[in-house]
């Protein structure tokens, strides 16, 4: 077993290396490195963080959560077709984040509520919200929900104050 501390990671060391495997998905060192100061989250480190906060809610709760991968859930955003299979009725919580251009955004769907809340760590910008709600509803029409009256909102959220950190305030 090789034995190798995130001080080594943020200095580049072994960068091939699998450093945990959580879920289905493999955080290498190369992205422990980019968790340093002044560096970008991978998706890799997103969707695992993501996976173990769901595990979390799911133990915690009588209502079930999803979490959708970062990728799956910036096709969704990008308005095309995403392969993931869920039921939304099945869940009182989906949960992904998006990749938009270098930028990262939370969005929480409640399919029971018809409501998405969008939390962006730059700020809430109205065409955000309204894109958000266009391609929600796009996709929950697709999985067979009436999305009339459907709604996304945000709410009070910490705000990135750099350029590099909207990942992990997506992830707050």
């Amino acid at each position: 077993m090789i034995f190798i501390d995130v001080k080594d990671a943020w200095e580049g060391k072994k960068p091939y290396v699998v450093f945990s495997k959580i879920g289905p998905f493999k955080v290498f060192i190369r992205d422990v490195f980019n968790t340093g100061p002044q560096r970008e989250l991978e998706s890799e480190v997103i969707n695992a963080y993501l996976s173990l906060l769901i595990k979390k809610y799911n133990d915690n709760n009588a209502g079930r959560a999803c979490a959708v991968d970062t990728f799956e859930m910036t096709r969704i955003w990008d308005g095309l077709k995403p392969k993931v299979k869920i039921v939304p009725q099945l869940y009182k919580l989906i949960v992904g984040i998006v990749n938009a251009g270098p930028h990262w955004m939370l969005v929480m769907i409640l399919p029971g509520d018809k409501k998405t809340v969008l939390l962006d760590p730059l700020g809430g910008r109205k065409t955000s919200i309204n894109h958000c709600k266009d391609v929600t509803r796009s996709f929950m029409r697709h999985r067979g929900l009436n999305v009339s009256r459907w709604a996304c909102e945000t709410r009070s959220h910490p705000l990135q104050h750099n350029a590099t950190s909207c990942g992990a305030y997506a992830l707050k």
